[in-house]
């Protein structure tokens, strides 16, 4: 009886082990992505997102470029992972790219993310199109790795390389791989000296961003090459901002120099136009006044004196009275005696 039991027991372990290597054998790289994502990790999901990226299956893009927009699902109960396609909203068993047939599983998720994650999906996509049939695409997959320094790009960017055509392409390949390189702690220092030379020749500001941000564990005279190229695009770029500021100065001035003309233009326009001032004429000369001739005088015709025997014998009024003859025996003394006699014969009015 106990040797039955021990040839049973023998019998189960040698099923479990075959059952593993079947497995094993059925499961590739791809399978054990996706298994990855069943996990609700996120160290989980790097791994996932390296595995599936790094499988050469043909799903691998459309399963990264779901987990980018947030249409991978995973079912933990059943540990099987999905594609939401959009905008129809069925779901794609993203093992086999068939749809689901039946009802979904009841506790589906999406796949979470951080800023970590999205980067490194990034750059796994910019793996997966480095091989695409337009340049154009295997441009901006070669920038994608350039600003990621994903060292799991590496494989595929060397292959890139050696494949690739375009002379624009090729130049974008060196230097995402020279990137990749600088920025592994593995690499011998002569490779990332070599890799600084080649960041130098693109001269923007992602070679000053590589240069600058340099990890605490690169050797002194990696740092040294980079710091030296760092200062000279430093300096480069002082003179630069110095002539821009320069031109900027002209630009103002001269802005300055045309809105004054126009202010001036307008304030002639608005104030009235000035009369020019009349020439005087020349002073005449005062003329000589004729004197004025008086008029002749007019000889006045002499009076005719009346005669004292006409005025006697014809008064001109008729006498009213006759003064009185004075009574006075002796003279008053005022007039003489011949003349009182005489006004005593004279009329008043004649007397007065």
């Amino acid at each position: 009886m106990r040797a039955f039991s021990d040839r049973f027991i023998a019998l189960v372990c040698a099923l479990g082990v075959l059952a593993a290597v079947v497995t094993a054998a059925r499961a590739g790289p791809y399978e054990d992505g996706l298994l990855r994502f069943t996990a609700d990790s996120f160290d989980d999901t790097i791994e996932g997102i390296n595995a599936v990226a790094t499988s050469g299956n043909p799903l691998a893009a459309s399963v990264i470029g779901a987990l980018q927009e947030g249409r991978l699902l995973f079912s933990a109960d059943s540990k099987r992972v999905f594609i939401r396609e959009a905008p129809s909203d069925r779901l794609i068993d993203a093992a086999t790219g068939e749809p689901v047939a039946g009802s979904a599983p009841s506790d589906l998720a999406p796949v979470r993310l951080n800023n970590r994650l999205r980067r490194i999906i990034e750059a796994a996509l910019g793996g997966l199109t480095l091989m695409a049939p337009d340049p154009g695409k295997r441009f901006e997959a070669a920038q994608a790795v350039l600003k990621s320094k994903d060292a799991n790009a590496l494989p595929a960017l060397e292959q890139a390389i050696a494949k690739e055509s375009d002379a624009q392409v090729k130049q974008a390949l060196t230097e995402a791989r020279a990137a990749v390189v600088l920025y592994l702690d593995n690499a011998p220092d002569a490779d990332k000296i070599d890799a600084v030379a080649v960041i130098r020749q693109r001269g923007d500001q992602d070679a000053l961003a590589l240069l600058g941000g340099l990890p605490a564990s690169a050797s002194p005279a990696v740092k040294k090459a980079a710091a030296k190229t760092a200062v000279k695009k430093a300096v480069a770029r002082k003179a630069v901002k110095k002539a821009v500021a320069k031109k900027a100065v002209k630009r103002t001035v001269a802005k300055k120099a045309v809105k004054k003309a126009a202010v001036k233009k307008a304030v002639a326009k608005r104030a009235p136009a000035k009369k020019a001032p009349a020439k005087k004429a020349p002073a005449k000369k005062p003329m000589k006044k004729a004197a004025a001739k008086k008029p002749a005088a007019k000889a006045k015709k002499p009076a005719a004196k009346p005669s004292s025997s006409s005025e006697e014998s014809k008064p001109r009024h008729k006498p009213t009275e006759t003064r009185t003859p004075c009574r006075s025996s002796k003279p008053c003394g005022r007039i003489s005696a011949t003349l009182c006699a005489s006004l005593a014969t004279i009329p008043v009015s004649r007397q007065l």
